[in-house]
C-alpha cells in the first residue's frame, strides 16, 4: 500500500522547495526464541507517524500500517524528525493532543490511573507499545527511501506464587499482586519518565499456583517490588530473588517472578527474563 502526502509546489527560485518526495517504509521487530524477528499486523495493529521540523517542532501526523510505504513531501524543509508509535491508539494509554509547533521532547504518552485497588492507587497496563525515532536530511535520502524500524517500549511481567493456601482443600482465597515499578509516561524520545506507578493484578488459582497472567508496564531503571495481598492485607513483599539480586524488567522481554511459600518460615524467590510472550516453565528445584 502506498499513501501519498504532497506538500507545496517546487519553484526554480527556491531550491529548498525542490526536495524529492521521500518513500518511508515501516517494519517492527520482536524477540522470538531469543532472536529478532520481523513482526506482523497481528503484533502491531496500527501506526501513528508524527512529523517534526529541524527545530523538533510538530508539523503534522499520519496513520500507517506495518509493511506499508507512504510518500512524504515537505519542500520547504531540509531536515525532518520523525517519531512513530505502534499500538498507541487504544484506551489503555492517553495520546497527546498535538498542535503545530509543539516540541518533540515535551510530547509524551501517559499511563491511565484506574483507581484504588486493595490499599494502593494503581495504573492500567499499557498496550503493546512500539516506538521508532529517526532524523532525516532530505537531500541525502536515497531513491530507495527510508525505513523506520520499531521496537518494544514496554516490558511484560508474570508473577506466580506457590504454597499460599491449603491447596488440598482447593479453596481459592482472595489473593492479588501489586507490582511496584514502572513509570507513568513515555516521551517521544522513547524514554519512560514521570511518576512511579503501581500495577494491580488479581491472582488466579491454576493447578497448584496462584498466577497473575502476563501484563505490560513501562519499565524503569529502578528495581521492582511485589506486594502479595490476601484480601486487603499485605502478607509478603518481594524486592529481590533468593540470591539477593534486584528484580528488574527489560523492554521487549518477559520478567518472570516465582515466589515459593511451601517451605515453612521461608520464601524462595526465583526471577528469570525470557523472550516476549514466552513464560518460564518453573521446575520444583528452581
Amino acid at each position: 500500500m502506498v499513501i501519498a502526502f504532497i506538500g507545496t509546489s517546487c519553484t526554480k527560485e527556491n531550491n529548498t522547495e525542490c526536495n524529492t518526495p521521500i518513500l518511508l517504509k515501516f517494519k517492527a521487530v520482536i524477540n522470538v526464541n531469543g532472536e529478532s524477528v520481523e513482526a506482523g499486523k497481528d503484533d502491531v495493529k496500527e501506526l501513528i507517524l508524527y512529523v517534526f521540523n529541524a527545530q523538533e517542532e510538530f508539523i503534522e501526523s499520519h496513520y500507517a500500517d506495518i509493511g506499508s510505504t507512504i510518500t512524504l513531501s515537505y519542500p520547504n524543509h531540509e531536515e525532518l524528525h520523525l517519531v512513530c508509535w505502534g499500538n498507541s491508539a487504544s484506551d489503555q494509554q492517553t495520546l497527546p493532543t498535538m498542535g503545530v509547533g509543539d516540541k518533540l521532547d515535551e510530547s509524551l504518552i501517559a499511563i491511565i490511573t484506574d483507581g484504588t485497588r486493595v490499599t494502593q492507587t494503581t495504573a492500567m497496563h499499557p498496550d503493546n507499545l512500539f516506538h521508532s525515532r529517526k532524523k532525516i536530511i532530505i537531500n541525502e535520502v536515497q531513491s530507495s527511501g527510508v525505513e523506520m524500524v520499531l521496537y518494544h517500549k514496554v516490558a511484560s511481567v508474570s508473577i506466580i506464587a506457590e504454597g499460599l493456601a491449603d491447596l488440598s482443600t482447593r479453596v481459592d482465597e482472595d489473593y492479588s499482586y501489586v507490582f511496584r515499578s514502572g513509570k507513568s509516561h513515555v516521551n517521544f524520545t522513547g524514554n519512560p519518565n514521570g511518576d512511579d506507578v503501581h500495577h494491580y493484578q488479581a491472582a488466579e488459582l491454576i493447578a497448584d499456583s496462584h498466577e497473575s497472567g502476563i501484563f505490560n508496564i513501562l519499565p524503569s531503571d529502578e528495581s521492582a517490588e511485589v506486594d502479595i495481598y490476601k484480601g486487603a492485607d499485605v502478607i509478603a513483599t518481594i524486592s529481590q530473588d533468593s540470591d539477593g539480586n534486584p528484580i528488574k524488567s527489560k523492554e521487549g522481554e518477559l520478567l518472570n517472578i516465582r515466589a515459593d511459600f511451601s517451605v515453612d518460615g521461608d520464601i524462595n524467590v526465583s526471577v528469570a527474563i525470557t523472550p516476549w510472550g514466552e513464560k518460564k516453565i518453573w521446575k520444583n528445584f528452581e
